[in-house]
């Protein structure tokens, strides 16, 4: 079926052919309806050779046999409560040498991915065997973070408009809900007790009653409830989310489900029904709202298993690697939810586009989180539910978490949250990265008319003249050299390139390094001083380091390897100048509005303006090539008269100015240019500059400084 696709009469054909004595006429034709795509990722040997047995019973079987005679699926049969997933790591073991060569070719070479992902793979595997080589043992426990669930999509239309095509539909409608919504903005609707207002008609999903518009905000008067609650299952979408009375949410909902009888009544079922008719709530919603059973054990242990385990392949492959590197170590997944719920619970604000901190703050607080659920749950959450142990993951860390002498979180007597604070106020994270040589392209694939181009054209084995046929431009490089060469009978060094289209002649030794400087660069007297600098190397050039990143014409680009750090206050602020800046480009016309529900004013604006062109001015960043201390200076007075939006925008181009990446900015808003702060470099270079390679281990802990002079 897989191989014949829609070919109707070949399936039918072959089914005739091989099962004719076995299958009837009306059996065959049923068959060739269906319809399958793609291979199973699962083999014969997985499915079939490994035994496994049901700890409750004893009763032993192969996988497929028991996907067969149960109505189990695969994950649960990799649960504690068979012993498939120890036989699958025992079967592994006798065929894979744990004591494998750890480099490249041999753990990551053959993994079926791409080559940024096995960069990336590699890079993971290199700093935990370097954090080994430090702390002089192995981990007791790695905590690999697991993403967000593929169904946690952001949305992609606006509320507004998706509720106002809903409520076109609607007829009859004594209230003009078109019309009303019209007049509400986008930023309105952000707003998740005015959105659900909306997607309930104005009504309390637990009564049935109208909701006074009037008081929607008063704290007092109505609540967000989770369907399934939260102590049960973390799950923040709209389809476990209603707005409800407060007081019945206090005195009747509170923490049970199925929601009591007392609510389910013919009023609100009626409402619940219309509601789902128009589109205005989910079928997965209404199936809450309608459920009378309570959770099974299995309902239960799957919450909380969902935690503790990953499905995705990718999170495996590095799983299974990082276990053949470090076999007594114990892996614990972490979800990305989890460490986003304990930030939002204590107040760390994350801003990707301040700094890259946050990586190295969400890789603490995932052992931090990580380490809670293991303790508390272990890995076994059937046998955790069946012991009738209460549990409430809306109040994890309200108290104590012990199993035996391991102590996970403490309230009192020098609490963990405050041992939390303390490390995610320091600033010293340790940043790097990873150089590499490019592949790829060895040009632009457009010819240039003739007199044009740096590559010539080529027919069979002979090179036409780029003056009279024109050639290729844009030659990609695969790496850098430091060359040493006369100009005018003058000595100077200076950071040529390498092309990709002959870097495997030279790594083949069919072109020298002395070949390709003195016949393709045209150097006097050259002497290679270092053969090979990847991208991404990291260079010290008047006391700024900065990434080599790549080069345009006789200029080498660099991408600054400085972190932006402020204070609370001001990262705070820039979290809501980032996030109106996203909403206002996925508007059409770029003309959103900032409201109150934005909590930006001008006061604040002109803090964080200050706070940008000191450090720009009185930091490392004042050593910064194209700084833009005079830009910023007499763009203050401009940037204050400017309306609140037209500020956030401003923002967040000089917050560009501190990225570590290779880029422009648009500083016309305060009177600079249009395209400005990328950092060049003249490929000579200048001795007065104190120009240095900083060689990086890894981590980051060993380096090794080269003058480029001293050579």
């Amino acid at each position: 079926l897989t191989l014949f696709g829609e070919e109707k009469k070949l399936v039918s054909a072959r089914l005739k052919s091989t099962y004719g004595n076995k299958l009837s006429d009306e059996e065959i034709k049923k068959l060739t309806t269906l319809r399958y795509s793609g291979w199973g990722r699962l083999s014969k040997e997985f499915l079939t050779e490994i035994m496994g047995m049901d700890n409750a019973n004893g009763e032993v079987c192969n996988i497929i046999t028991r996907l067969y005679e149960t109505n189990q699926n695969l994950m649960h049969l990799l649960s504690s409560e068979y012993t498939y997933l120890a036989e699958i790591r025992n079967y592994n073991d006798t065929r894979n040498d744990v004591n494998k060569t750890f480099d490249y070719p041999t753990l990551v070479a053959s993994l079926y991915c791409s080559p940024a992902v096995k960069r990336g793979i590699w890079q993971s595997l290199t700093i935990a065997k370097e954090i080994h080589k430090v702390m002089g043992h192995e981990p007791s426990k790695i905590f690999i973070e697991v993403a967000r669930e593929e169904g946690e999509k952001k949305r992609t239309q606006s509320r507004k408009y998706f509720l106002i095509n809903l409520y076109k539909k609607c007829k009859g409608e004594v209230r003009d809900w078109v019309k009303e919504l019209e007049n509400k903005s986008d930023a309105d609707l952000r707003s998740q007790k005015l959105y659900l207002y909306y997607t309930q008609m104005g009504r309390c999903m637990y009564s049935g009653d109208e909701i006074s518009i009037d008081e929607l905000f008063t704290s007092n008067v109505y609540d967000r409830d989770h369907i399934y609650p939260q102590s049960l299952v973390k799950d923040d979408s709209f389809d476990n989310l209603v707005l409800t009375k407060k007081s019945i949410n206090s005195n009747t909902k509170k923490h049970f489900y199925p929601i009591p009888e007392s609510l389910r009544t013919e009023k609100t079922k009626a409402l619940w029904e219309r509601l789902k008719q128009m589109g205005l709530i989910s079928s997965e919603k209404y199936k809450r709202l309608t459920r009378v059973e309570e959770f099974s054990n299995d309902e239960l242990a799957g919450f909380i298993n969902r935690q503790l385990v990953e499905t995705r392949q990718s999170s495996k492959a590095v799983a299974e690697l990082l276990q053949q590197v470090f076999p007594k170590a114990k892996l614990v997944y972490s979800k990305a939810g989890n460490v986003s719920s304990f930030r939002h619970k204590f107040e760390f604000t994350k801003v990707r586009e301040l700094n890259d901190h946050h990586h190295a703050e969400d890789a603490y607080l995932n052992i931090v989180v990580g380490n809670v659920f293991d303790t508390k749950f272990t890995n076994k959450p059937y046998e955790f539910i069946k012991e009738k142990t209460p549990y409430n993951l809306n109040r994890m860390y309200e108290y104590d978490v012990v199993r035996g002498k391991t102590v996970a979180w403490k309230t009192s007597d020098m609490s963990t949250i405050a041992t939390v604070r303390n490390t995610m106020a320091k600033n010293r994270m340790l940043f790097t990265r990873y150089a590499l040589e490019e592949t790829g392209s060895f040009f632009k694939q457009k010819a240039l008319k003739k007199g044009s181009g740096q590559v010539p054209l080529k027919v069979g084995d002979e090179r036409l003249t780029i003056e009279n046929y024109g050639g290729y431009n844009s030659e990609s490089s695969a790496y850098y050299i430091l060359v040493k060469h006369k100009v005018k009978n003058k000595e100077v060094r200076s950071i040529e390139f390498v092309s990709v289209r002959l870097a495997k002649e030279i790594e083949g030794k069919k072109l020298s390094l002395q070949e390709y400087c003195e016949k393709n660069l045209k150097l006097q007297e050259p002497i290679v001083l270092m053969p090979k600098i990847r991208r991404y190397t990291l260079f010290k050039i008047n006391g700024f380091p900065m990434h080599l990143t790549g080069r345009t014409g006789n200029q080498i680009l660099f991408a600054p390897a400085v972190q932006l750090c402020v204070d609370n206050e001001c990262k705070e602020h820039l979290k809501k100048v980032v996030k109106f800046n996203e909403r206002n480009n996925k508007s059409p016309k770029k003309d959103s509005v900032i409201g109150e529900y934005d909590k930006i004013s001008h006061e604040i604006n002109m803090k964080v303006y200050d706070t940008l062109l000191s450090k720009h001015k009185n930091n490392v960043y004042s050593l910064r090539p194209g700084a833009q201390i005079k830009t910023l200076e007499k763009g203050r007075d401009a940037f204050e008269t400017l309306s609140l939006e037209k500020q956030c925008l401003a923002i967040y181009q000089i917050l560009g100015l501190f990225k570590c990446f290779s880029g422009t900015v648009d500083l016309t808003l305060i009177n600079g240019k249009g395209r400005t702060g990328t950092i060049t470099k003249n490929k000579n270079l200048d001795i007065r500059e104190n120009p240095r390679i900083i060689n990086q281990s890894p981590t980051g802990m060993f380096i090794h400084e080269i003058d480029l002079f001293a050579l």
